[in-house]
C-alpha cells in the first residue's frame, strides 16, 4: 500500500492538478450566479428584483441543511470507494442538468411560474455542487499537515476555478452574445451559455474525482458507527463550540459578500453606470484574468510573511479604501466620461488591482478553515473534515446567496427600469446604482473584517496543536 499522502511533505502536481479542476464547476457556477442570471431574470425576462433575490437567498437556505448533511455523511460513508468519491461521481449529472435548465426557463410561465423556476433549479443547481465540493474539499486535510503546503492546495483549486469562471465568460461575451439577434437581451444567448456550462461543469467535476481515484486505499476510513439525526446534531454542536470557525464563518461571509455584491452589480454597472459594449466587457474579464493569477500565486507567500489571520486583515482593510474608488471619482467628476477611451483602462486598472487581494484573501480564509479541523481534532478527539468543510462551502455558496438577494432588493429599492437600452435610463437611478455598488459597499467591510480579529490559531498556535496531535498518535 502506498504511503499516506498526509504524511508527505509536499503535495505531487498530478494530486493538486486533479484536485483544482474539480473547482472548474464551481467557477462557473459562479460566473452563471454572479454575472449573469440576476441581470437575465429580472432585466431580461422581467421578474421582480425582490423575487428573483429571494429565490437565490432561499436556495443558500437551503444550503444550510444540505451542506452539513452531506458533509456528515461523507464523513461517515463506508463503500469499496471510500467515504468521499460516491458523492463526488454522483454530482456530475445532477448539475450540468440543473445548470442548463436554470438559463432555459419554459416561456409563458408568468412572474411566480418564473420565481418557482428558479428557485428550484437554483437548489437543484446547489447541492449537485454541495455532493462534488464538500467531499472534495474534505481531502485537504489528509493530503497533508503542513500550514503553507493547504494554503498552496487551496490556491490551486482556485486557480482553476477562476479559470473555469473566465473560461465561459469569454465564451459568453465573445462567442455567443454576439451571434444573439438582441446580444445580452436576448433570452437565447443565455440557453447557450447554459450548455456551455453545463458541459464544462458536469466534465470537471468527473475529471477530478477520477484523477483523485487511486487515492481512495491511502484515505482514512471511518471507525463503524450509529447514523441518525442526534449524532449529526452532536456534530454541528461539537464544530460550532469551536470560537475560530464561528468567527471565521459570521466575517468570512460579510466580507466576501460585500465583493461578490459588487460582483452581482457588475452587469449593471458595465451595462448603465459606465456603458460598456459587449467586447469592452470581454476585454476587462480577460485582462482580470492576470490578477486573477498574481491572486492565486501570492497568496502562499504573503502568508509566510507572518501568518494567515494577520494577512487576511490586512487585505480586507486595503479592499475597504480601495473598492469604491472608482465611483467615488465618478461623483467627484474625475472620472472620464462614458464613451472616452481612457475610461475602460482606469476601470480595469481599479479592478485588476482590487482582485489580487481578493482573490489572497479567498483562498487565505479556506486556508484557515482547513487549520481549524485539527483544532476542533485536538480538543474533541473528532476528526471532521466534511463537516468542516461544509462550514467551508456554505461560507463561500451564502455569499453568492446573501449577494445576489441585496442585489435585488437594491433593483426594487431603486425602481431601476427592466429592458431599458443604455443611455435611456433617469440620471437619479443611475446615481443611486452608484451608491450601492460604490460607498455602500465600504460599512459591510468593517463588519465583516471585524469579525476576523476573534480568530486564534497563529502559525505560532498551529505548531502547538500540530505537535500535540503527534505526540498523541501513536
Amino acid at each position: 500500500m502506498p504511503s499516506p499522502p498526509d504524511r508527505e511533505p509536499k503535495v505531487p502536481f498530478a494530486i493538486k492538478a486533479a484536485y483544482g479542476t474539480g473547482s472548474i464547476a464551481e467557477g462557473v457556477k459562479n460566473t452563471v450566479f454572479n454575472s449573469f442570471l440576476l441581470f437575465y431574470y429580472t432585466g431580461v425576462l422581467g421578474l421582480s428584483g425582490s423575487l428573483a433575490g429571494t429565490a437565490l437567498f432561499l436556495a443558500m437556505c437551503f444550503d444550510a441543511i444540505s451542506d452539513p448533511l452531506v458533509g456528515y455523511l461523507s464523513d461517515h460513508t463506508r463503500s469499496r470507494l471510500g467515504r468521499r468519491h460516491p458523492y463526488m461521481y454522483a454530482a456530475a449529472l445532477p448539475m450540468g442538468a440543473s445548470i442548463y435548465l436554470l438559463l432555459a426557463p419554459p416561456s409563458g410561465l408568468g412572474e411566480l411560474g418564473l420565481f418557482a423556476w428558479m428557485t428550484a433549479l437554483s437548489i437543484s443547481v446547489r447541492l449537485a455542487l454541495t455532493l462534488h465540493m464538500i467531499p472534495r474539499g474534505a481531502l485537504v486535510p489528509e493530503l497533508t499537515y503542513d500550514y503553507d503546503q493547504r494554503t498552496a492546495l487551496v490556491a490551486a483549486g482556485f486557480l482553476m476555478g477562476w479559470i473555469g469562471a473566465l473560461g465561459l465568460s469569454q465564451i459568453a461575451w465573445l462567442v455567443i452574445i454576439p451571434d444573439a439577434a438582441e446580444g445580452r437581451m436576448d433570452p437565447a444567448a443565455y440557453r447557450g451559455i447554459g450548455l456551455v456550462a453545463a458541459v464544462t461543469s458536469a466534465t470537471a467535476i468527473l475529471v477530478s474525482a477520477g484523477g483523485l481515484h487511486r487515492l481512495i486505499p491511502t484515505l482514512r476510513r471511518p471507525e463503524p458507527t450509529a447514523l441518525g439525526l442526534g449524532p449529526f446534531l452532536h456534530e454541528i454542536r461539537n464544530a460550532l463550540s469551536n470560537r475560530s470557525l464561528r468567527m471565521l464563518m459570521f466575517g468570512g461571509i460579510i466580507i466576501s459578500a460585500a465583493a461578490n455584491f459588487q460582483e452581482v452589480f457588475g452587469l449593471y454597472m458595465n451595462t448603465y453606470f459606465w456603458e460598456f459594449e459587449d467586447g469592452d466587457i470581454a476585454r476587462l474579464a480577460l485582462l482580470l484574468g492576470v490578477s486573477v493569477l498574481l491572486g492565486t500565486f501570492i497568496a502562499r507567500p504573503l502568508s509566510r510573511l507572518s501568518d494567515k489571520r494577520r494577512t487576511a486583515i490586512g487585505l480586507a482593510v486595503f479592499l475597504f479604501f480601495w473598492a469604491p474608488l472608482t465611483v467615488l471619482g465618478r461623483f467627484a467628476g474625475v472620472m472620464p466620461d462614458n464613451g472616452d477611451p481612457l475610461l475602460l483602462p482606469l476601470v480595469v486598472g481599479h479592478l485588476a488591482i482590487a482582485i489580487v487581494p481578493l482573490i489572497a484573501l479567498t483562498i487565505l480564509l479556506s486556508s484557515m478553515f482547513k487549520d481549524i479541523i485539527d483544532e476542533i481534532d485536538l480538543e474533541t478527539g473528532m476528526r471532521q473534515e466534511g463537516l468542516i468543510g461544509a462550514a467551508i462551502a456554505f461560507t463561500l455558496k451564502a455569499v453568492a446567496g446573501v449577494g445576489n438577494l441585496l442585489g435585488g432588493i437594491a433593483i426594487d429599492l431603486i425602481d431601476f427600469p427592466t429592458k431599458a437600452a443604455p443611455g435611456t435610463v433617469e440620471p437619479d437611478k443611475i446615481f443611486w446604482l452608484g451608491v450601492v455598488a460604490g460607498p455602500g459597499l465600504m460599512i459591510v467591510y468593517v463588519i465583516g473584517f471585524s469579525f476576523l480579529y476573534g480568530y486564534d490559531i497563529t502559525r505560532e498556535r498551529y505548531a502547538e496543536i500540530r505537535a500535540a496531535l503527534d505526540a498523541r498518535t501513536p
